[in-house]
């Protein structure tokens, strides 16, 4: 019953909490299934349950996604894709103007900053990032 009120009645459409935005992710299915199990497995206590959410084995990265039927799609607006706010840059490097494309830019600044040795190898093949680490 609870796959079958999580997919038909939309209810495993958790984010945003409190209205769905339509789309029903498998980690949202997976939360909801989770907590519905959980309930009936305290309920009758012989009987333990857990679901579990395993990827394919040709499909390492994504999400599968289920529309919520019957909910008209509440997504945010996808910003404008321009040269500038492409997250994929080729073989340009990222630099200071670019903090929101390069996310782990804090973590890679502290690694220029104290307790480390004046002098800072780094290696790598072509078009792995080098001069945009160096740059950030």
């Amino acid at each position: 019953m609870a796959l079958i009120d999580a997919l038909e009645k939309g209810e495993a459409d958790l984010v945003p909490k409190g209205q769905g935005d339509g789309v029903i992710t498998a980690t949202e299915l997976y939360l909801y299934l989770r907590e519905q199990v959980e309930v009936q497995a305290e309920v009758q206590a012989s009987h333990e349950q857990t679901p579990g959410l395993w990827p394919l084995n040709k499909h390492r990265k994504g999400e599968f996604i289920f529309l919520a039927p019957g909910h008209p799609l509440n997504l945010p607006p996808a910003p404008d894709l321009t040269d500038e706010a492409n997250p994929y840059r080729g073989l340009q490097s990222y630099d200071q103007q670019h903090p929101p494309l390069l996310r782990p830019r804090d973590e890679i600044v502290k690694l220029g900053e104290g307790g480390y040795q004046p002098f800072l190898a780094v290696l790598g093949a072509s078009g792995t990032g080098k001069s945009s680490l160096v740059k950030a």
